[in-house]
């Protein structure tokens, strides 16, 4: 990181326009995936307003579409919508790889809202495109979110097939690539009863820091508590709650809290369940991520209403 910093501060000293925008992208994007969405948007974000200050509309509207994955993260899926559209405006008719950094992410925010037809029409546009481009910042979303929206579709089979060709095509990929989504793609697999692919993802990572270690314990809890073992599922689920909460990525706290509660249900323990849920339902809520409210909402007994009145 010290590397990028000091490349950034040498093209901004020296006029380089084109090294300054790419700079900011890269640095922006190390810092989203050590430190946080956070830090590594306000970076993205100074270097927005350093391409619209020298007319570099390339490098700005790259930018647009790589804050995208941060604002994910943060929660904000409204502006994650906005600022796909204005890099989809911007690339025009173009099938490059600009309109592929932001469409898996609009896409997944489509799912997790319950627009299960929108986003398997984006799917089928984006995934051949991106199996093209042999890029792993585009390739790893598309064929992740790909298998989200099969199997909210219902068709567990071409979730797997996904999932299986995310394994064999990121086993070359550093893990900050490998791990993207691994905490999301995990209960696809337990859904499919089909463990291998998420287990030798889980097996061959070494990274345990930033984003990547925090996907990394969330699989694991996924897969303690698909093998029966609620304690330890529940204690993997309570640290990945506190990463993702320390990060500053708010799906994957709820998705954590879930995983929490769903434990303390198995292990008996109704009223420590209850308000975690209650929280999960709250940030689930705020995302508008329909499904997810109504899996909660089963869980508190179809009742939500009296239970939310009863906190």
């Amino acid at each position: 990181m010290t590397d990028l910093r000091e490349g950034l501060r040498l093209s901004l000293e020296e006029g380089f326009v084109r090294n300054a925008g790419v700079g900011y992208s890269n640095l922006g994007c190390y810092v989203w995936l050590i430190d946080g969405a956070e830090a590594g948007l306000a970076i993205h974000e100074a270097g927005i307003a350093f391409d619209e200050r020298r007319g570099a509309q390339g490098n700005r509207h790259w930018k647009i579409a790589e804050t995208t994955w941060m604002l994910y993260d943060l929660g904000r899926w409204d502006e994650v919508l906005e600022a796909t559209d204005r890099s989809l405006a911007f690339a025009g008719s173009s099938t490059g790889q600009l309109r592929l950094v932001a469409l898996p992410y609009k896409t997944q925010v489509l799912v997790r809202r319950g627009k299960i037809a929108e986003a398997a029409a984006l799917v089928e546009e984006f995934v051949p495109l991106a199996r093209d481009a042999r890029d792993a910042q585009v390739l790893v979303p598309a064929l992740a979110v790909a298998a989200l929206v099969e199997q909210a579709r219902g068709d567990l089979s071409a979730a797997m097939g996904f999932v299986d060709e995310f394994e064999q095509a990121t086993r070359e990929f550093a893990d900050f690539h490998r791990t993207h989504f691994l905490d999301e793609l995990a209960p696809i697999c337990v859904e499919a009863g089909e463990l291998d692919s998420v287990s030798k993802v889980v097996d061959s990572v070494r990274m345990t820091a930033g984003r990547a270690g925090h996907s990394l314990v969330g699989a694991q809890a996924v897969l303690a508590e698909a093998d029966g073992e609620p304690q330890a599922a529940l204690v993997l689920f309570e640290e990945a709650a506190r990463r993702w909460s320390e990060y500053g990525n708010v799906l994957g706290h709820a998705l954590a809290l879930l995983g929490s509660a769903r434990c303390l249900l198995a292990l008996g323990r109704r009223a420590e369940a209850t308000p975690v849920l209650h929280q999960a339902r709250d940030i689930f809520a705020r995302l508008e991520a329909a499904p997810a409210i109504a899996e909660i909402d089963a869980l508190l007994g179809d009742q939500p209403a009296t239970a939310r009145a009863a906190k």
